[in-house]
């Protein structure tokens, strides 16, 4: 019999060192005709990864195509009868050289389009993973998971995996949500209240114009009105005053479909000190410590939950794993007072001796956060200067189409690259090396 199977790299080579493996049945297909025949049917790859573990990159994983004796069951594969490897996609063929004996012939991918669903896929899933921990880590109602999970659906939440994927950002007639979960602050506003109130107004001007990239947000009435408040800057005396004023009846009215200008606030207060590294129970909110500040927002009811919800989107498992954890304290974690302290530094005590002065008051101080502070989730536009890797990528913005080459590398070795997947597929092709953004 003749089948393919879906293993991970670290299977294939216990496969290649021992000779032989053991899989489990939904490791893989029996096929009737020879493998070249199904390249028009990408569903078997789905089939395969329908119960497989996450992954960050493709080439955690390869396909093999092997066959069986009589005496051997499907689920065992010996080495001298796999028939050949095929990576997933192109950024695998481009990596798993280095990552296998040189013998090994690796075959381009049969599917080479798939993979790209299957990881959007699993990037949905995450969001979704990321809202029940969210959910759990700050004790919310199940039923307002229901009402929230009914205005911010699943084509939404679709629809920002793929922007993401894609690194695009919203233009046209979309949901004002994906315009919020898109939106990445790129001007000088305070990093208080009063600035995510300005952030709110920017994406709703954004949504209202359907572009990202327009330039008529401080010509608005509500952002006038905004910048000539003169009252306390906390969230509740703000929201009281665009509730009020009458010369901006009309955003009240446009924004406030589901509650967008009182949730996109509270949403963007939650994300900005948890947007790089994740949710930190030690961590603080404006200011304020997370449990003392999670308490006096859970008084906005729903709108609190609807932010808490575009939270666990955002920043998905990863980011809100190790809290969740951290709340849940593991069964397989060291007790509390077995854990080693870290060693003392005087800065610590000097910090620790700010916190104790901090007031703990409710209603938070208005000079929290006044200053002009980088922008929440501010991508730098990368330059010919940077030094560009898969783990610092992710921290520029790009302008298609671009010339990337090895620093020091010859013009020959130029890549021009069109989209932010094949920045990535290029820069992981050799990861060894520098790569550099070409002057024009």
């Amino acid at each position: 019999m003749e089948y393919i199977a879906l293993i991970k790299k670290d299977s294939f080579d216990c496969l290649f060192k021992y000779g032989r493996i053991h899989l489990n049945d939904c490791d893989s297909i029996c096929i009737a005709n020879h493998i070249d025949e199904y390249r028009n049917d990408s569903s078997l790859l789905n089939v395969l990864f329908k119960e497989r573990d996450d992954f960050e990159w493709s080439f955690e994983y390869v396909l093999i195509n092997y066959v069986t004796d009589e005496e051997d069951s499907k689920s065992t594969v010996r080495i001298e009868k796999v028939l050949g490897l095929y990576a997933l996609d192109e950024q695998s063929v481009n990596s798993l050289p280095a990552r296998l004996d040189p013998r090994v012939v690796i075959n381009p991918p049969l599917w080479p389009n798939a993979m790209n669903d299957i990881k959007m896929a699993k990037d949905v899933e995450s969001c979704k993973r990321g809202i029940d921990n969210v959910w759990k880590i700050f004790n919310l109602s199940e039923s307002d998971k229901q009402r929230c999970s009914a205005i911010i659906t699943d084509a939404i939440i679709n629809e920002v995996v793929r922007e993401n994927y894609n690194n695009e950002q919203p233009t046209g007639d979309l949901s004002i949500w994906v315009y919020l979960l898109r939106y990445q602050r790129h001007e000088m506003y305070p990093q208080n209240d009063m600035g995510y109130f300005l952030d709110t107004v920017h994406v709703f001007t954004n949504w209202h114009y359907k572009d990202s990239y327009q330039f008529n947000t401080e010509a608005t009435d509500v952002f006038k009105s905004l910048m000539d408040y003169s009252g306390r800057k906390s969230y509740s005396d703000i929201l009281s005053y665009i509730k009020t004023t009458p010369e901006i009846t009309n955003f009240r009215e446009l924004a406030g479909m589901d509650g967008f200008y009182k949730i996109a606030p509270l949403y963007l207060k939650l994300l900005e000190p948890f947007a790089e590294k994740g949710i930190d129970l030690d961590g603080n909110i404006g200011g304020m410590p997370l449990k003392l500040q999670i308490s006096k927002l859970k008084h906005f009811g729903f709108d609190f939950s609807m932010a808490a919800y575009l939270l666990g989107i955002i920043l998905g498992y990863d980011r809100t794993s190790d809290a969740l954890y951290d709340s849940l304290k593991l069964n397989i974690f060291r007790k509390e007072e077995e854990r080693e302290a870290p060693p003392f530094r005087e800065e610590d005590n000097v910090d620790n001796k700010k916190n104790d002065e901090q007031e703990t008051e409710i209603e938070e101080p208005d000079n929290v956060g006044e200053s002009f502070m980088r922008p929440i989730s501010l991508k730098r536009m990368a330059t010919p200067k940077d030094s560009l890797k898969l783990d610092t990528v992710n921290k520029f913005s790009f302008s298609y189409p671009l010339v990337l080459n090895i620093k020091g590398g010859k013009s020959s070795n130029d890549k021009i690259v069109n989209s932010y997947q094949e920045l990535l597929e290029t820069i992981a092709s050799r990861q060894d090396k520098e790569w550099k953004i070409k002057k024009k």
